[in-house]
């Protein structure tokens, strides 16, 4: 069985944070709707933020939490999704929307597995922290999205 630290735990949102944030530059500076590529933007600027965010939590957090080991839970749906997960200058802000909060719900359902599997309460706690914090941005960000784009046909995802 392997064990990592909580804070390794936290390298890798931050490392999936970053792949996405990178799989949306491209087609933002390609696309020729001046809509989507504000949303890329914006989309871009909020990954970027929560993996400064989780970069701050892993220097930076309690020392006794980040050094906790736990039997480590592998990221492979994560991985999966986020391999799956394509960003297009010829997508629509639907497309785009959709493709992001399919990440969004993955990486809830990891931390909400983590959140699971540990018996320790300032670990627990450490995770469901975080998984707030994911979880406000992302519901945020889709409402403000839903406003600006209300005539059109977005996803209804519950975070």
């Amino acid at each position: 069985m392997a064990y990592q630290q909580v804070k390794d735990i936290v390298g890798i949102l931050k490392a999936k944070h970053r792949q996405i944030r990178d799989a949306l530059e491209s087609p933002r500076s390609r696309t020729k709707s001046a809509k989507v590529a504000l949303l890329l933007e914006g989309l871009r600027k909020d990954e970027q933020e929560l993996q400064l965010m989780l970069g701050d939590a892993q220097k930076n957090g309690e020392r006794q939490v980040l050094e906790t080991w736990l039997q480590y839970v592998p990221d492979e749906e994560l991985q999966a999704t986020v391999k799956k997960i394509q960003f297009t200058e010829h997508m629509t802000i639907e497309q785009v929307i959709e493709e992001k909060m399919k990440f969004d719900l993955a990486m809830l359902e990891f931390l909400d597995h983590n959140i699971r599997e540990t018996s320790i309460p300032k670990v627990e706690e450490f995770f469901t922290s975080l998984r707030e914090y994911v979880r406000s941005r992302a519901a945020k960000h889709a409402w403000a999205t839903r406003e600006d784009h209300s005539d059109s046909e977005l996803p209804q995802v519950e975070l």
